[in-house]
């Protein structure tokens, strides 16, 4: 059965720091060998910022990016989590795990480590997830009783999770159970911690001052509670306002801790260079075409003219003008035709627990103009008409295509709570920047016969369509030379 309410596929943008943009990719596991997914992004730029192939050249254009891909966070509610007889639940698999302990069970060690740090993701993905339910039933202003009513639920639940977690400290104080185990429940722990600190921190201050005063109290004896077990348990996430730099270490802490959580769900990745032989192939293919050329057309001219002549000199510079010529239709040809043979990137997926070749994805890019663009890219890009549009210069068009492979079966037969693999591609716009004016401009405007100042921001407007096997959708990303502002919705 699928707890895993995000696992169709979707895409959405974001900003992840004011130099880099941000796609978020989910790709549902289906139940076949071989799963593909295509992803095009369109990046319409404004002439004045000379976003060229001569001056961002396709490598510069891939070493700007960074692509993750992991195993998508199961969503199992708390309640199931609680239940011991559902099987798939992450503290059910640890206290099963340490029924055998001193039993001779191949990969105890990475399967205890295993299930902790997925239960800290599944923790933060089900708290995250419900404050956020919880602060959009806020602002809807409606079902307050009911919602109310779910923030008891869910006071409790967490603390039968956290009582019935905490009791395996003292299984782990059997023998058989060695100190890097016990290290990694305290970091599980403390993890644990951390995340019903913050997540109960975000609910207190949704929830109304006057009118749920029963649910503030009981938020705010949680809280204090859990600093005074992290205290009691010597943990190093706590505030002292004594300690130099305290913020900055307690904010380490709690990246680290993430970090080791999520290393679980990582997949590992290697490029592959099969870009460069095939590329190798093709540029050896057109040199022989274009050797072919020369040598036939120099033969032909040997007939007509003398050699080292004129004639012939101007044929052998045709010809090497041509191989080059060549090269590039063959490129553009095989891209069309092949699009799965000829990219600019490769990556190989492996499974991180057996080493396997779980998937495949191939990225290409291509500089272009709009009139080259299919039909439902313009109509999405220019839905609002502009009658001039035929007498301004046209944007400069970034194509970034990619091909995403995935072994479904394979997947899911080795991990039976994968649902589906996020991608995360994150773009850098350094260089897309280099060409903007001086984001300061001061307007002014009448206001009771007196000019009054108003002070106005220089921003460049980059349209950028997404095409995720079939659904389109169109964001405008809003930057100035410092960076990216904002990104909006068209």
């Amino acid at each position: 059965m699928s707890y895993n309410h995000l696992s169709d596929l979707n895409c959405s943008v974001r900003q992840h720091s004011h130099k880099q943009i941000e796609l978020k990719l989910t790709y549902p596991l289906k139940s076949k060998k071989l799963s593909a997914y295509r992803l095009d992004c369109y990046f319409f730029f404004p002439p004045q910022l000379h976003i060229t192939e001569k001056r961002i050249s396709h490598l510069d254009f891939l070493n700007s990016m960074q692509i993750n891909t992991r195993f998508s966070s199961p969503l199992i509610p708390l309640e199931k989590v609680l239940d011991p007889d559902f099987d798939l639940s992450p503290l059910t698999r640890l206290e099963t795990l340490l029924e055998s302990v001193g039993g001779e069970r191949r990969g105890f060690e990475k399967s205890v480590i295993y299930e902790l740090q997925t239960l800290c993701n599944l923790y933060r993905a089900e708290t995250r997830n419900f404050v956020d339910l919880i602060r959009r039933e806020i602002r809807k202003d409606n079902l307050s009783e009911i919602y109310r009513e779910r923030v008891l639920d869910m006071l409790t639940t967490v603390d039968a999770f956290l009582h019935r977690f905490r009791s395996l400290h003292a299984r782990f104080l059997d023998p058989h159970i060695n100190e890097t185990l016990r290290e990694a429940l305290r970091w599980a722990d403390e993890s644990i911690s951390i995340i019903t600190e913050k997540s109960f921190i975000s609910l207190h201050g949704y929830c109304d001052p006057e009118s749920d005063i029963p649910q503030r109290k009981m938020i705010e004896d949680l809280l204090a509670g859990e600093e005074k077990y992290r205290q009691s348990m010597n943990y190093e996430y706590l505030y002292n306002e004594n300690q130099p730099h305290c913020g900055e270490k307690m904010a380490y802490r709690d990246s680290m801790l993430k970090k080791w959580s999520q290393s679980a769900m990582y997949m590992n990745s290697q490029y592959s260079r099969t870009p460069n032989r095939i590329g190798h192939l093709i540029a050896g293919t057109a040199a022989g075409l274009a050797m072919f050329f020369a040598v036939t057309a120099a033969i032909v001219a040997d007939k007509v003219s003398p050699e080292n002549s004129s004639l012939w000199i101007l044929v052998m510079v045709i010809s090497y003008i041509m191989k080059d010529r060549i090269k590039e239709v063959l490129r553009k040809v095989f891209g069309n035709l092949l699009p799965g043979l000829t990219t600019d990137q490769q990556i190989n997926l492996f499974d991180p627990a057996l080493k396997t070749l779980a998937g495949r994805s191939s990225g290409m890019v291509e500089f272009t103009e709009p009139v080259r663009l299919p039909g439902d890219i313009l109509d999405i890009r220019f839905a609002r008409d502009n009658p001039f549009r035929k007498i301004i210069p046209p944007n400069t068009v970034i194509h970034y295509r990619k091909i995403m492979k995935i072994r479904g079966n394979a997947l899911r037969s080795n991990h039976t709570r994968l649902e589906s693999l996020t991608e995360i591609i994150r773009f850098q716009v350094d260089s897309w920047l280099k060409e903007m004016d001086d984001p300061k401009e001061t307007l002014y405007r009448l206001e009771k016969g007196k000019m009054k100042k108003i002070q106005g921001t220089r921003v460049y407007r980059i349209h950028m369509v997404i095409k995720l096997d079939g659904e389109l959708s169109h964001k405008v990303l809003v930057l100035k030379k410092s960076g990216l502002v904002r990104i909006e919705n068209y």
